[in-house]
């Protein structure tokens, strides 16, 4: 999996047992990005990609993909600069359904995001990309995101679960099931 600049925000990383440290900074020719998005994409996706350090086994090529969340927090905007604190809730090696506590904060320690109960699904496969071996700083850790293919509607079913959600284990099965 190849990630594009903007995801190349990791700029420093600790982990320590079950959990991981991370300061994020966008590249500073995206950093007016944040005056258009409340919540940065690449800096939330590279914040709870912190936590795949702990998931991962060290394998630059693993690929874990969000598939539910307990509870989302938004208490403020995302600045060009977070820290990133994520605490492993869960590992089912199994199932491949994982669970963090992701908290991101500003440089000042002020949360931002609150993340609790984040599952993530670990797809089996390589997923290397041109980024080559995992190094320990910049590294992209977290899965990149794909234009949408263009679709019809969604047939009765699919339209009944995208108005009531699922669950973590639900997005899971149809995972497997793909």
């Amino acid at each position: 999996v190849a990630f594009g600049p903007r995801w190349q925000s990791l700029d420093k990383v600790w982990t320590s047992g079950q959990q991981v440290l991370g300061q994020l900074r966008l590249p500073a020719a995206f950093a007016r990005d944040v005056d258009d998005h409340r919540l940065h994409p690449a800096l939330l996706d590279v914040a709870f990609g912190c936590g795949i350090r702990m998931l991962s086994d060290g394998a630059t090529d693993a690929l874990f993909v969000p598939v539910g969340c307990d509870e989302v927090l938004v208490s403020g905007r995302l600045p060009a600069e977070v820290w990133t604190h994520v605490a492993l809730r869960h590992r089912d090696e199994t199932s491949r359904l994982h669970t963090l506590d992701v908290t991101v904060t500003s440089p000042e320690g002020i949360v931002l995001v609150e993340l609790r109960g984040l599952q993530l699904f670990g797809v089996l496969g390589g997923f290397a990309g041109g980024h080559g071996a995992a190094a320990p700083q910049k590294a992209p850790l977290a899965p990149a995101r794909h234009a949408p293919s263009p679709v019809g509607a969604p047939v009765p079913r699919i339209q009944a679960i995208l108005t009531r959600g699922i669950t973590g284990p639900e997005g899971m099965l149809g995972l497997e099931r793909a």
